[in-house]
C-alpha cells in the first residue's frame, strides 16, 4: 500500500489520504500468456443488508458482485500480456479513503460465467487472487485529554455561580484514529442534591455541543451550561458516548452516525476504544487547580426582622406584623411550583400562614405582611413564633443552611388605656409652650388637699374611738408581709398638644411609658413622637412602667418637646 506517496502498512493509512495499491502479477508457467485481465477492488467488511446502505454504496460506484457476494468497488480493471516466467508491477488509480473497514483484493483471468477456470487455461487455477493481509480500519479513536471550567468559578479563591449564570467549560479533544467525524457529541455530567449522572443543557437548550475533527487532529470544544438551582457534583465531560446512556434512540444512534449504531451503541465506532472518551478517568473528582469544582447554587432564607404597627400593641388592637426576609445565600430563588411561607404563631392557639409573593434574589429581601388581633389572655407575656415554612419531600427548597429559618419574640400583654374616666378632671386647658413641660392647673392638687381635709378628721375620730376601747399589746406579732398587688389601673393628667386641652387617663401601672407616648400621638394627636416625658421636672427614662418611674393615682405628666 501507498498512502500519499509513501508505502507503509495499514495502520498508517487515515480517513481521507490518497491510496494506491501495488500488484505485482507473476506468470509461472511456461507458456506466455495475452490479454491477461487484471481486476484491483476493494470492498466493505460488513456486507450490506439496509437498503439505505446498499444504495449509498451505488451512489458512490460500488457493484454487485455475485462471487463475493457484496458490492465491490473496482480500482483497477485492465488487460496485458506477460511472457512465461514474467512479472509485471500494476498500481491501481488513487483512491480517497474513506472512514470504515475495507478489504483490498486483486485477481486474474477472472471471468464471472467461469469463475473457477477463467479464460486462460492454467497448470494451477488456485492462485489467481490475493487478499492484503490487513484489514484497513479505517475508524476514529476519540479521547479528552483535558477539561477546564471559568477560572472565576474554580481554585481556592473561587466564587459560586448564580442561577442563570453562564459557565463555560472547555475542553481538550483528541482523534487518535485514523477516520475523521463530522458531528460528534460533547456532553457533560454531573450530580446534584437530587440525582446523579444529571445530564446538563448547552447554553439551556440543548444537551450536548456537536463538532467535527479529523483524524489525528485536537480540537477545543466549548460548552456553555446556564446555571441551573442545586448543589452539583462529579462534573464529567464526555465524548460518543453510549447511545443508551444519553438516551439517543436506536434509529438516531443507527442514521446519525456512521451505521454501526446497531451493533456497538454508539454514534461512531471506535473499535471499542472508548475506555479515553470520559474525563476525568476512573471516576475521580474533576479538580482544577488542585480544588475539586463543585457548585453549592442555593438560596439562604433568614428572617432579618419583624415590626409591629402599633409598635407596643395592647389587647383587642388590629396588629399589622411585617416580617422581613433576607436571601444570603449564594443564589437567586424564583417563584415557581416550589412554594414558600411564613408560619406565625401567638403562642395560644392563632396561627397565620402567609405566602411570599414575590422573587427574592441574592442578597435581596423583602416583606411580607398580614394582620394580627392581639388576643386578650391571662398573662404577662406571649412568646411570638416566626418560621419559614420551605416544603418537604420532592417540593423542599434547599438552602445553604436550614438552621436560621425561625425567630422568637417575647410581647408584653397590655390592657387598652381608657380614656376619659375621671370626668371632673376634664375641664381645665393650658397653652403649649415649645421647650418646657406641658402642666395642668393645680386644681387636681387643691381638689385632693380639700377631700383630704374632709376624710382625715373622720378618720382619726373613728380611730381614736377604737384606741380607747382596745390598745394593742406591746407584744403583739407583726403581720406577716403581703405580696405586691397586680398591676391596677391608675389616672394620669396629660395635655393635648393640638388644643391645649387637659385630658385624663386611666391605664395600667405596668404599661411602658414609651407606650403612653405614642397613645398620646395616636389618640390626640401630637404632631410626632419626639418627646421627653417629666414627672415634677425631671426626665423619666420611657424604657419603664409607669410604676417603676414613679407614677401613681393622680399623676400629673409633663411632655417635653425635643424638636426645636
Amino acid at each position: 500500500m501507498e498512502a500519499d506517496g509513501v508505502v507503509g502498512n495499514a495502520s498508517a493509512i487515515k480517513d481521507g489520504d490518497t491510496v494506491t495499491v501495488l500488484v505485482e502479477v507473476t506468470n509461472s508457467g511456461i507458456a506466455d500468456a495475452d490479454d491477461v485481465q487484471v481486476e484491483i477492488f476493494y470492498y466493505p467488511k460488513k456486507v450490506p443488508e439496509d437498503q439505505d446502505d446498499i444504495d449509498n454504496l451505488i451512489n458512490k460506484g460500488f457493484e454487485l458482485d455475485e462471487g463475493k457476494n457484496t458490492y465491490i468497488y473496482s480500482l483497477y480493471k485492465k488487460s496485458t500480456n506477460l511472457k512465461a516466467g514474467a512479472t509485471k508491477s500494476l498500481a491501481s488509480d488513487d483512491w480517497i479513503i474513506e472512514g470504515g473497514e475495507w478489504y483490498v483484493e486483486v485477481r486474474v483471468d477472472y471471468d464471472k460465467d467461469d469463475v473457477d477456470n477463467g479464460e486462460i487455461l492454467e497448470t494451477n487455477e488456485n492462485n489467481n487472487d490475493a487478499r492484503y493481509s490487513e484489514l484497513l480500519r479505517i475508524k476514529p479513536d476519540l479521547a479528552i485529554s483535558d477539561l477546564r471550567v471559568d477560572s472565576r468559578f474554580a481554585g481556592l479563591t473561587s466564587k459560586t455561580p448564580n442561577v442563570d449564570d453562564q459557565v463555560t467549560f472547555t475542553a481538550t479533544v483528541v482523534n487518535k484514529g485514523a477516520a475523521d467525524v463530522d458531528n460528534a457529541r460533547l456532553y457533560i455530567t454531573a450530580d446534584s442534591s437530587d440525582e446523579s449522572g444529571v445530564i446538563l443543557q448547552d447554553r439551556g437548550t440543548n444537551d450536548h455541543v456537536e463538532f467535527s475533527i479529523d483524524a489525528g487532529a485536537t480540537e477545543t470544544i466549548r460548552f456553555r451550561w446556564k446555571a441551573v438551582s442545586g448543589e452539583w457534583t462529579t462534573f464529567r465531560a464526555e465524548v460518543n458516548p453510549s447511545c443508551s446512556d444519553v438516551s439517543i434512540n436506536i434509529f438516531d444512534c443507527e442514521q446519525q452516525g456512521d451505521g454501526a449504531g446497531t451493533e456497538t451503541d454508539h454514534l461512531y465506532d471506535e473499535l471499542k476504544r472508548y475506555s479515553d472518551n470520559i474525563f476525568p478517568v476512573g471516576g475521580d473528582a474533576f479538580q482544577q487547580d488542585g480544588v475539586e469544582v463543585k457548585f453549592e447554587i442555593l438560596p439562604d432564607f433568614f428572617i432579618k426582622e419583624v415590626k409591629m404597627d402599633p409598635r407596643v400593641p395592647e389587647v383587642g388592637d388590629d396588629v399589622e406584623i411585617t416580617v422581613v426576609i433576607e436571601n444570603k445565600g449564594n443564589a437567586d430563588w424564583k417563584i415557581g411550583s416550589q412554594l414558600l411561607s411564613v408560619v406565625f404563631e401567638d403562642g395560644v392557639g392563632g396561627t397565620i400562614t402567609t405566602q411570599v409573593s414575590s422573587d427574592i434574589n441574592e442578597g435581596d429581601e423583602i416583606e411580607v405582611k398580614f394582620t394580627w388581633k392581639f388576643p386578650d389572655e391571662d398573662k404577662d407575656t406571649l412568646l411570638l413564633t416566626y418560621e419559614l415554612d420551605v416544603g418537604s419531600g420532592s417540593w423542599e427548597i434547599d438552602q445553604t443552611d436550614s438552621s436560621n429559618d425561625e425567630f422568637e419574640d417575647n410581647v408584653a400583654v397590655i390592657q387598652p388605656a381608657v380614656v376619659g374616666e375621671i370626668a371632673a378632671l376634664d375641664v381645665f386647658s393650658r397653652e403649649l409652650v415649645r421647650g418646657t413641660g406641658f402642666k395642668v392647673y393645680h386644681f387636681v392638687a387643691l381638689m385632693f388637699v380639700a377631700v383630704l381635709a374632709i376624710v382625715v378628721p373622720i378618720v382619726v375620730s373613728r380611730r381614736m374611738r377604737r384606741g380607747a376601747a382596745a390598745a394593742p399589746e406591746e407584744d403583739d406579732v407583726a403581720p406577716e408581709a403581703v405580696e405586691a398587688p397586680p398591676p391596677v389601673k391608675i389616672a394620669l393628667a396629660i395635655q393635648s398638644a393640638v388644643d391645649g386641652k387637659t385630658a385624663n387617663v386611666k391605664v395600667p401601672s405596668n404599661m411602658p411609658v414609651e407606650r403612653l407616648v405614642q397613645n398620646c400621638v395616636g389618640k390626640f394627636p401630637l404632631p410626632h413622637a419626639n418627646f421627653a416625658v417629666h414627672v415634677n421636672g425631671e426626665a423619666v427614662d420611657s424604657g419603664l412602667s409607669l410604676a417603676d418611674a414613679g407614677l401613681v393615682d393622680g399623676s400629673e405628666i409633663q411632655l417635653v418637646s425635643l424638636e426645636e
